[in-house]
């Protein structure tokens, strides 16, 4: 539940990324009120429980599944390279192959530029900077 969204927020282009962990919290929402009402359906049933699971284990399963299909994040392989993890230029093609994949061959040639602006915002991770309590609740 914490991963997707930050996966989400890694990898989805700007228009859309409210939008697409918005949508996945509205179908975690109704997983939820799914589940409840099949759990009231079944509350005396004996062993309901065990329907409950057996009904739901088949869509874990594709979600797991589904999940091998997924490429890594390009600010997370590009993170391994600033942090000396890997090979510069090889996780930097990663990088712009799993943006390529993600965004769809319309976006291949500014795919480049985009890893150059990660590069960009995470070379100031480690920086430290010395920062007020009032600059915390500035815009």
């Amino acid at each position: 539940m914490h991963a997707a969204p930050m996966y989400i927020a890694e990898t989805a282009p700007t228009p859309i990324r409210g939008q697409l962990i918005s949508l996945k919290e509205f179908f975690i929402v109704i997983g939820i009120v799914a589940g409840y009402a099949l759990g009231s359906l079944l509350v005396d049933t004996v062993a309901g429980w065990r329907y409950m699971f057996g009904i739901s284990s088949p869509v874990a399963v594709i979600m797991g599944i589904g999940m091998w299909w997924l490429p890594a994040s390009p600010r997370w392989l590009l993170l391994r390279a600033i942090q000396g993890k890997g090979d510069l230029q090889n996780l930097k093609d990663t990088a712009i192959s799993s943006l390529c994949r993600l965004q769809g061959p319309t976006f291949h040639d500014s795919a480049s530029q985009q890893v150059d602006e990660i590069m960009a915002e995470l070379s100031y991770i480690g920086v430290e900077n010395e920062v007020t309590f009032v600059e915390m609740f500035r815009g």
